[in-house]
Parts: C-alpha cells; sequence; structure tokens
C-alpha cells in the first residue's frame, strides 16, 4: 500500500488549488490528488460560459479556461495524479478504498483533504405531487448533458430557481434552440447577479414568474407540463391562483449543498447537512480538512481557489509542522 503525506479527494478548483499549494509549502511531501472524470475541472468543464476569474486570474474567463489555468500552475512533479478513480470509502485507520479501470485497490495518508465539491438539492425534496415522469432534471445535470455530450433534454423547459445557474442553463437553452416556457423563482426578485437577469431573462424575453412555485408536475411517462401557484408571505402556496403551462422537461435549480458522504460515513460531525469544521477547515477527525465547497458553498469559484489555499497555508502548515 502506497502511502501519501497528503491525499485529495476532488480535482476541481478546490482540489487543485490545495495540490498547488502544498507543493509551494510543504518542499518535501508526497501528495496525490485523485479525481473520478478522466481530467481535472470538476463543475468548472461544463461551465462554457464566461465570468470566472476575475478576481483570482484577473482576467474573465470560461469555466474550462479557468480550470486549465488553474491546472497550468500545480507543478505536477510534485503531485501524484489518479484520474478516472473513484473513491469507495476512507477509514479511521486513515486509508482510501479507490476503484479505477484497474481495479480495486488502497492508499495510505496522513492528511486528508476532501475536496468533493457540492451536489445538487434534488426536485424531489420539494415532494412535489408527479407520477415520476421521465424530463425532470437538475440544472448543472441538463448542463452537462448539453455543454459535455450534446444531448438536448428535451424541446421546450421549465426552470424552477432564478439563481445565477438557473438563469443562465435557461439562456443556454435558448442559444441551444430549445424554448422556455417560464422561469419560477419562489423569492419576489431573482437571485442572480443583475447581469445574468438582464441577459438571461428580460434580453431574451423569457417568462419570469416570481413569488411562484411549481405544485405539481403532470405526465405519465413523460413530463406534458406543470402547474404553479402564487406563495404567501411564508413561502406557501395560494392553490387558488394556479396557473398550467405546458413544458416537456424541467429543470430545477434550487441550490447545492456539499458533498460530504464520505466524511460522514467515517464518522466526521455533521450539523444542519454540513460538516463541522473550524474556522481553517478543520474537521471534528484530527486527519481530516475540507475546502472549496465540500466545506460551504461559495458564489464565486474564485473564492474557492483562494480560501482552499489559505487552509494548506494556516491549518496544513501548522498541524503537519506539529506532527513532524
Amino acid at each position: 500500500m502506497k502511502k501519501y503525506d497528503f491525499a485529495i479527494i476532488g480535482a476541481g478548483a478546490a482540489g487543485i488549488a490545495a495540490a498547488g499549494q502544498i507543493a509551494r509549502t510543504f518542499s518535501n511531501a508526497t501528495c496525490v490528488l485523485i479525481e473520478k472524470d478522466s481530467r481535472p475541472g470538476g463543475i468548472l468543464l461544463q461551465c462554457i460560459h464566461t465570468g470566472f476569474g476575475l478576481n483570482y486570474f484577473k482576467q474573465e474567463l470560461t469555466g474550462p479556461e479557468y480550470a486549465q489555468k488553474a491546472f497550468a500552475m500545480l507543478d505536477t512533479n510534485k503531485t501524484e495524479m489518479l484520474l478516472n478513480t473513484t473513491v469507495i470509502e476512507i477509514s479511521h485507520e486513515k486509508t482510501i478504498q479507490c476503484c479505477n479501470e484497474h481495479g480495486s485497490f488502497s492508499i495510505a495518508f496522513d492528511k486528508l483533504v476532501l475536496a468533493t465539491g457540492s451536489r445538487e438539492i434534488p426536485f424531489s425534496a420539494l415532494s412535489v405531487p408527479s407520477n415520476r415522469p421521465a424530463g425532470i432534471f437538475g440544472a448543472g445535470e441538463a448542463q452537462l448533458l448539453i455543454n459535455r455530450y450534446a444531448i438536448r433534454p428535451g424541446n421546450t423547459a421549465v426552470i424552477l430557481g432564478a439563481g445565477d445557474i438557473g438563469l443562465i442553463m435557461a439562456r443556454r437553452l435558448v442559444f441551444e434552440g430549445m424554448q422556455v416556457a417560464a422561469v419560477i423563482e419562489i423569492r419576489s426578485e431573482p437571485g442572480g447577479v443583475k447581469r445574468n437577469i438582464q441577459t438571461c431573462i428580460y434580453d431574451l424575453e423569457i417568462p419570469l414568474h416570481t413569488e411562484s412555485t411549481i405544485i405539481k408536475v403532470h405526465g405519465q411517462d413523460r413530463v406534458t407540463g406543470v402547474t404553479l401557484a402564487r406563495v404567501n408571505s411564508a413561502c406557501e402556496p395560494d392553490f387558488k391562483t394556479t396557473e398550467f403551462i405546458a413544458c416537456d422537461f424541467v429543470l430545477s435549480a434550487i441550490g447545492l449543498m456539499p458533498e460530504i458522504s464520505l466524511a460522514k460515513n467515517v464518522g466526521a460531525q455533521i450539523t444542519n447537512g454540513h460538516l463541522q469544521l473550524d474556522q481553517h477547515g478543520r474537521s471534528s477527525l484530527p486527519w481530516l480538512y475540507a475546502c472549496g465547497n465540500a466545506a460551504r458553498i461559495f458564489p464565486i469559484v474564485d473564492d474557492v481557489s483562494s480560501t482552499a489555499e489559505e487552509m494548506v497555508s494556516t491549518a496544513l502548515h501548522h498541524d503537519h509542522g506539529v506532527c513532524q
């Protein structure tokens, strides 16, 4: 079993930044970066719109450009990469069980950094009545299908959630020749930045329904439409204000949550769905740290990179020095 001083799970923006800072901080340390995808970059690889890097790189980039520039800063002579590799579990014996095309294997570590990012809050969390028809997607899931695999999820969409990802996907669908019948937002105003609200909704004349939510999804084998209703000040639907909107797929963009299942399974303390961490990224386990969206959801990727570097410079720098 090969052992490393540091192991990082996830080669998105956080994992790449953490690995780079480890290489710069610990000249003789061994580090492995484990990624389930075929190349580093994480969610950035499917975010082909611009708007990334203004703070971290001082220039506006697409998601893949940001990932490429971040990875170019990494000294790969000091960081071993394991791509196409899925982490099955981590143990209190400080080992990681992995699986890839060559089979199952274990590696050992001294310190582990969780940089697994986030996952979408599923539409099913809303308990909206339906017959479970095909055609309900997370917005990020649809983004992956369209931008990386050139698969159209349908012809006419209704999008639930007017945060930045919902707004950006509304524009993306239109650019790809699909229709957006409505964007539905439970709050009184869209949650995205003003530029996205203007360019993704108003400029494209997409119907926006605020203070509203979906109360039913129609269809047997495939989505045929949704019923929406206005909500009151407590965000409860008013069933006297319903409206049917025809569509053949629904995109849910209702938020993200940290992907911390590996930490949960090994017994790290979890509070309200978040890994319990101190201000420097230490968990309740003395060898487990987290950064990026696995620690908390960040509005911009630039902060993911910078805070991952900060975690290495503070917590890991101090703790690894104490262990030595």
